[in-house]
């Protein structure tokens, strides 16, 4: 698996206030595929619950009310953490 990963040079200051250094930094950006799937019993209740709770699912076509896409595979809903990672909660039944 590889990490979606950007080099970029980074410059900072000493506590001291000596000359700057300049150095790499890897920065990680957002994964654009799902990187975490939460099986559950009843995928309805539980989106609605996360709902309620300020989870916002992504609305791709053919998802329902809920934020559920039904049409191939098991029932599955997305969103996104914090750090804009895909992560979805999914029915195996």
């Amino acid at each position: 698996m590889s990490l979606p990963l950007t080099l970029r040079s980074a410059t900072r200051s000493p506590p001291d206030r000596s000359p700057s250094r300049t150095g790499c930094c890897i920065c990680l950006r957002p994964a654009t595929y799902t990187i975490l799937n939460f099986p559950g019993d009843d995928i309805e209740a539980t989106a609605d619950a996360l709902a309620a709770k300020g989870v916002t699912f992504e609305r791709y076509e053919g998802v329902d009310e809920h934020g559920v896409f039904r049409l191939g595979g098991p029932p599955i809903a997305w969103f996104k953490d914090p750090a804009g990672n895909i992560l979805s909660i999914i029915f195996l039944g």
